[in-house]
Order: structure tokens, then C-alpha cells, then sequence
């Protein structure tokens, strides 16, 4: 009897395996085969459309993380900018401690360097010390700038959250619709079989190659 698949093939291979059998189902010409593997047709559209989604998903996984990436170097392009104007207008004023009274005991590069999901809070601490610059400081008027482009982070890292989970529940999906598939596949074999003969049948369906293995660590030792 044909092999059915394993619900260890990915999803497109999946649909692969089921639309040849649809192919060489057709090229018996015989009637009855074509029919009863003409069943697999609505779960594999079902599965296809699933895929697509799931890739779709991806890209915008892909995009949103692109978005929070860029918003973070802009943050971290401002602070730059409050370091080198602090360390200028203390070189100017000997004895200001204006550096330090923002930065306290972090070098800047402690801050861009940070974990981007938790540098918005930093950024806030920053923003509040930098208030107590005096009026004529000329890291003032990025402060404006720094608290836009923070908050701008912020809604970046969101909308990245919000990505991820999509394309979660998308790939969850797309592993249901190729296990519904599979059991079609399954049912269809045997009723092809029943229909026509083990003979024809197997003319039906495609040779099915196991799903590739998971290197061990013996496999990568034995590569090197």
C-alpha cells in the first residue's frame, strides 16, 4: 500500500506530497481514482492558505523588528549627542559636572549598549536628571527629541510583541490544517485502494521520503 506522510514533514512539504498525488492520480485516467483523490483538494487549499498566512506573518515579524531596531539607534543617536555637548559645555565651565550629574556612574555607551527592551526606562531616568541643567545648556534642546524618539521605542517594541504572537498563532494554525491533511491523505490512500486496487493505487500516490533528522551532537562532531 502507498506510504502515508508524517506529521514530521514541514507544512509545504506537506501540501507538495499531496498535490503530485492529485497529479498522478490524474494521469492513470481512470475515473473512479481521480474522484476519490479529488478529495484532498479543500484541506490542501486549507493548508496552502495557512502557509501563506504564516509567511505573511513572518514578514511582518521581520518589518516590525526592522521598525524597533531603527527607533533604538535613534534614541541612542541623542544620547549620543547629550554626551559630547555635556563633556563640551564642562570643558567650557570649569568645575560644571553637568556629564555626570546625567549620566551619573554610566558611560553612555552603558546606556545604547543596554538591553533594548529595557533602555526606555533608562532614558526616562536621563531625561529627568537632564532638568536639572542649567538654562543655557546646550543638550537642552535635545531632551524634546529624546523623549519623541523613546516613546516612539516604545511603540516600536509593542508592535514587534504583537508580530511575534501573531505569527505564533498563524504557525499554530498552519500545524493544525497540515495534521488535518495528513489524516485526509491517510483516509484517501485506503479508500483508493478499496476503489481501485493496491496496483493503481500506488500509481496514485508519490514515494514518500522520511523527514530529514536532527543532527545529535555525535553527527556535528563526526562533520568536523
Amino acid at each position: 500500500m502507498a506510504h502515508g506522510l508524517s506529521k514530521k514533514h514541514a507544512p509545504a512539504r506537506v501540501a507538495g506530497y499531496v498535490e503530485r498525488a492529485q497529479r498522478q492520480s490524474k494521469r492513470t485516467k481512470n475515473a473512479k481514482a481521480i474522484e476519490v483523490v479529488g478529495q484532498l483538494e479543500e484541506p490542501r487549499a486549507v493548508l496552502e492558505e495557512k502557509i501563506e498566512a504564516s509567511k505573511a506573518a513572518a514578514k511582518k515579524v521581520a518589518h516590525a523588528f526592522d521598525d524597533w531596531f531603527a527607533d533604538d539607534k535613534e534614541v541612542d543617536g541623542h544620547v549620543a549627542s547629550v554626551s559630547r555637548k555635556a563633556k563640551d559645555y564642562d570643558a567650557e565651565h570649569p568645575g560644571a559636572s553637568t556629564h555626570e550629574v546625567i549620566f551619573r556612574d554610566e558611560r553612555p555607551s552603558d546606556v545604547t549598549d543596554s538591553n533594548r527592551s529595557e533602555q526606555p526606562n533608562t532614558i526616562v531616568k536621563i531625561i529627568g536628571r537632564m532638568a536639572a541643567l542649567p538654562p543655557e545648556h546646550p543638550a537642552l534642546p535635545i531632551v524634546p527629541l529624546l523623549v519623541e524618539s523613546n516613546e516612539r521605542t516604545r511603540q516600536s517594541e509593542k508592535a514587534h510583541a504583537l508580530a511575534v504572537t501573531a505569527k505564533t498563532e498563524a504557525d499554530a494554525a498552519t500545524e493544525v490544517a497540515k495534521l488535518a491533511l495528513i489524516q485526509v491523505y491517510r483516509d484517501v490512500i485506503i479508500d483508493t485502494t478499496r476503489a481501485v486496487g493496491e496496483a493503481l493505487a500506488e500509481r496514485c500516490f508519490p514515494r514518500v521520503s522520511a523527514p530529514p533528522k536532527k543532527k545529535t551532537v555525535d553527527d556535528e562532531e563526526d562533520a568536523g
